[in-house]
């Protein structure tokens, strides 16, 4: 997914360098859109790389909470039953 994205800003970046030479009115505001709609795509993924990383740091804090919780049990001993016996 970063990958993607870097993609796509090298991409935008070559089509505004592009779209910076354009004379015709028509092909600029084509060339704008396109431009538009690489820089919303973007966009998203990056949310969506966002979403995931904060959906990972929560789970790791999930299992470090859980971690913790079973460290800091205590263990106890308490006698269940009492065997008792004689040699004769």
């Amino acid at each position: 997914l970063e990958k993607e994205i870097r993609d796509l800003d090298a991409e935008i970046k070559l089509k505004k360098s592009e779209s910076r030479k354009i004379l015709d009115l028509k092909v600029k505001i084509a060339s704008q859109r396109d431009i538009k709609d690489l820089e919303k795509l973007r966009n998203e993924k990056r949310r969506k790389l966002f979403d995931s990383q904060d959906e990972i740091d929560q789970k790791k804090e999930t299992l470090l909470n859980d971690i913790e919780g079973q460290l800091n049990q205590n263990q106890f001993l308490t006698p269940l039953f009492t065997i008792k016996w004689d040699l004769k």
